[in-house]
């Protein structure tokens, strides 16, 4: 059994276990109004509980901007494009002309293009009002503190200089910067610990905010503005522990969460009964392995495509390399040996096997090319590009002419058609399955070779018969291109090429092990 079947296989079990866990966890159901409930609820919690520590805006200068997640990355995009080019042009290679100050009315973009200024030395170092003084964030994402210490320059690598700046750090860079971390606020150092969604849930208010390893619940507000109350932070574990006996519990809003009562970011939902929750608990998991099982089969069959095609397309390569390099030096020696056919009787006897041997070798390599560029012509554009129909008067007559010279050595023998009959199809290619099924029958096959030819209803079969057999190899290994049996002297290409054709011409190619038969189908062309 192959790799992908037995993954399919598990599969379908994870599924079925994680769909009957899923079906028996059954919720836990509660009387009452939600809402007074879970305001008793938060009320209970921060009795019982103390906090480790207040996040009080009153006591963090500019705390929305040197907090708010959403300025900590590149925000050009708010910012007059105009401007925000020629602040860059600028700042990327220090030529001028300079921007005029006064033309750009922002900022963000004023304070940008003064620090482009001390970057390229067309500017004094900033002094104290220039990190002191909004905006705090330079258009890429990154604050003027942290731009200062990352210059390198003296005095912004000084520890010192880092302590005395800490609350102009954005807190999400804080963790890189130990100094400025040690002497950070209390406010600022538990912000730093905080996710991105986190830190905007803090800047919008919210009222509850979970972020390990803390709890957040939003006290009061002074003033219309978010940044301007109290939060209270509590260890995660505790609060857990105190929900961990609630019928019900605090998630994230989810599309596929029902929400009992909202809050914010977060909603109140139903907690599964002790059994029901194991339950679900093993259909989450069986959904998980399931979906790792999916992605596993999905990455093993993208692999083996793109080395399928690869290895192709690689093939391919070289074959053209090949039959384009051989092409003229095969010619060449052919012409040479047919100059040396008048001296051959004049050569001594030992000279004479090798030059028969030679001609046997060119012959192969010639064989060998002609097989190439038809594999590649196949390929080479659409079927109703490449072929070229013509009728036949004589069907008969056409067989004879391609199997002349098999024919006149005793190689082959021949049954025509009980009644000879006209046919339209493209003699080139019809002549190329023939010819390759013939080489292939001599070559692979024993002998004797027999060839027939019937046409019935608008439909040409031929059959190329040996006394060999196949017993242990199918028609769809055979007809693999590159694949080769022995010392076949060839590339492997003739049965694909007589199966890609057939196919092409609404036929089919079919394989009869006991005798070796090759049964060749080929429609009538309109």
């Amino acid at each position: 059994m192959r790799l992908p079947t037995i993954i399919v296989s598990i599969c379908l079990v994870v599924l079925a276990a994680a769909g009957w866990f899923y079906v028996r966890a059954v919720p836990r159901t509660f009387d009452g109004p939600v809402g007074p409930r879970i305001e008793a609820v938060r009320a209970a919690f921060m009795r019982q509980r103390t906090p480790v520590a207040h996040v009080d805006w009153q006591t963090m200068a500019k705390a929305e901007e040197l907090v708010d997640p959403a300025l900590a990355q590149p925000f050009t995009e708010t910012l007059p494009a105009a401007g925000m080019r020629q602040v860059y042009a600028y700042a990327e290679t220090c030529a001028p002309p300079i921007p005029k100050t006064a033309r750009l009315q922002n900022a963000a973009l004023a304070k940008a293009l003064a620090w482009a200024r001390y970057q390229c030395g067309e500017a004094p170092t900033p002094g104290e009002e220039f990190f002191r003084e909004p905006p705090f964030m330079h258009p890429s994402g990154a604050s003027y503190a942290r731009l200062a210490v990352e210059s390198g320059a003296l005095p912004f690598t000084h520890a010192d200089w880092q302590q005395a700046h800490a609350g102009l750090f954005h807190v999400r860079e804080l963790t890189r910067f130990p100094a400025a971390l040690g002497t950070a606020s209390v406010e600022a150092k538990l912000l730093a610990g905080l996710t991105r969604p986190a830190l905007a849930a803090v800047v919008k208010g919210q009222p509850f905010i979970i972020s390990d390893p803390y709890f957040l619940i939003f006290v009061r507000s002074e003033g219309e503005s978010a940044a301007g109350g109290v939060y209270n932070a509590y260890p995660l574990a505790a609060w857990r522990a105190f929900a961990s006996r609630l019928p019900f519990e605090l998630k994230l809003r989810q599309p596929d969460v029902s929400c009992l009562y909202g809050t914010g970011l977060y909603c109140w939902t139903q907690t599964p009964a002790p059994s029901g929750r194991w339950l679900q608990g093993y259909a989450i998991a069986g959904f998980s392995a399931l979906a790792v099982l999916a992605l596993t089969l999905s990455l093993l069959l993208l692999q083996r495509i793109r080395s399928q095609r690869q290895v192709r397309e690689d093939q391919l390569f070289v074959l053209r390399a090949l039959t384009h390099e051989l092409r003229t030096p095969a010619t060449t020696l052919a012409l040479a040996l047919e100059e040396m056919r008048s001296d051959f009787d004049h050569l001594p006897e030992a000279s004479q096997r090798a030059f028969l041997r030679i001609c046997d070798e060119v012959g192969r390599l010639g064989r060998v090319i002609a097989g190439s560029s038809r594999y590649l012509k196949v390929g080479a554009a659409r079927a109703d590009e490449r072929f070229a129909p013509a009728t036949l008067p004589s069907l008969t007559a056409f067989c004879e002419a391609m199997l002349e010279s098999y024919l006149a050595d005793g190689q082959v023998r021949f049954s025509a058609p009980a009644q000879d009959t006209a046919f339209r199809i493209d003699p080139y290619w019809l002549r190329v399955c023939l010819v390759n099924l013939l080489e292939n029958a001599l070559q692979h096959g024993r002998s004797p070779v027999a060839v027939a030819v019937s046409c019935m209803d608008g439909w040409l079969e031929l059959r190329v018969q040996d006394a060999g057999e196949l017993a242990d190899i199918s028609l769809a290994q055979l007809t693999r291109a590159f694949l080769r049996r022995g010392d076949s002297g060839g590339l492997g290409l003739g049965l694909s090429i007589v199966q890609q054709t057939a196919r092409d011409l609404g036929g089919s190619l079919t394989l009869i092990p006991s005798p070796t038969t090759f049964v060749l189908r080929l429609k009538e062309s309109l």
